[in-house]
């Protein structure tokens, strides 16, 4: 048995001669946490409230909830579930697009430090996605550069998180190459056959961008501008 299936056992969530049963019975299968939920060794509302609990007491990690999809559990279903019990919202990241004026407001590596997506501003609230809405440094690290705004919390997954993290460090990168350049061309000779250090790194920073997101092709516009 694995570590998780083991406390469920000692936390009495499912005994061990249901373990045997399911062995008896799936001959074949792995001794995995979704196939216990999908056979009904295990309720699925008692074993959401239990991952719930857990992480209350910091006995898990959130980013432990991205790693129950390997034991064939519907992680999305259990954040949404964990996100109704806190009464926030959960957000898949991956459709969002975030006001670039959002992130003039507070440091990248603010952002990255407490793994934290700020996605809107209003005249009342900061709405903050969060990968551990436990996190109570991560809030008041909000808080020091909106201390005037509630925050608005909501939750999404780890993966989610990092990734739309990385496109922030990315384009914040970018912003500085782009500088770079133009201070390169003003001070720079048409004659010079040198490549400018920043053109260097802005192209080093788009394959690596590329590779760390997969992508098959690379596709750079030139704007008029």
């Amino acid at each position: 048995m694995n570590y998780l299936i083991e406390e469920l056992v000692k936390d009495n969530l499912i005994t061990k001669s249901n373990v045997r049963d399911f062995i008896l019975k799936n001959p074949k299968r792995q001794v995995r946490i979704g196939a216990l939920l999908s056979q009904n060794y295990i309720e699925k509302s008692q074993f959401y409230q239990y991952i719930l609990q857990k992480l209350r007491v910091g006995d898990l990690s959130f980013d432990s909830i991205d790693a129950l999809s390997k034991e064939d559990v519907n992680s999305v279903e259990l954040y949404e579930f964990i996100a109704q019990n806190l009464n926030i919202e959960y957000i898949d990241l991956q459709n969002i697009e975030i006001d670039s004026s959002l992130l003039d407001k507070i440091p990248t590596s603010i952002l990255l430090k407490n793994r934290i997506v700020i996605t809107e501003e209003d005249d009342i609230y900061i709405h903050v996605v969060f990968a551990d809405p436990f996190d109570m440094a991560a809030q008041d690290a909000v808080s020091r550069f909106f201390p005037n705004k509630i925050i608005k919390k909501a939750l999404s997954s780890f993966e989610s998180i990092n990734e739309k993290l990385m496109q922030i460090e990315t384009y914040e990168s970018l912003k500085i190459y782009i500088q770079d350049i133009k201070e390169d061309l003003k001070s720079t000779s048409h004659n010079d056959e040198d490549e400018s250090p920043a053109v260097l790194k802005l192209i080093e920073l788009i394959l690596k961008s590329s590779i760390l997101a997969r992508a098959s092709d690379i596709h750079i516009e030139v704007s008029e501008k």
